[in-house]
């Protein structure tokens, strides 16, 4: 019986240690899991809300397009200018 008893406890003071190791590592993954998750639900809220502007205003509809897509009224001439060269 004293034999059982040393096993167990033997058992219990080398395993406690190694799972509170194991939680505490899981714990963590789960608190960087959670601040990834809030930072995409902020990134996804923004997308939606640029989308409503875009299906809404049409300024904002016309900046995209000429800021974007490159894109001209009918008739404005566009001048570009050569890049400044680099040393």
């Amino acid at each position: 019986m004293a034999v059982l008893l040393a096993g167990a406890l033997l058992f219990f003071l080398l395993d406690v240690p190694a799972a509170y190791a194991r939680c505490w590592e899981q714990w963590r993954q789960i608190q960087q899991m959670k601040q990834s998750n809030a930072e995409m639900a902020r990134q996804i809220q923004e997308q939606w809300e640029r989308l409503r502007r875009l299906q809404e205003d049409p300024s904002e509809q016309e900046l995209y397009l000429r800021q974007r897509q490159k894109r001209v009224r009918p008739g404005e001439k566009i001048f570009v200018l050569p890049s400044e060269p680099t040393h």
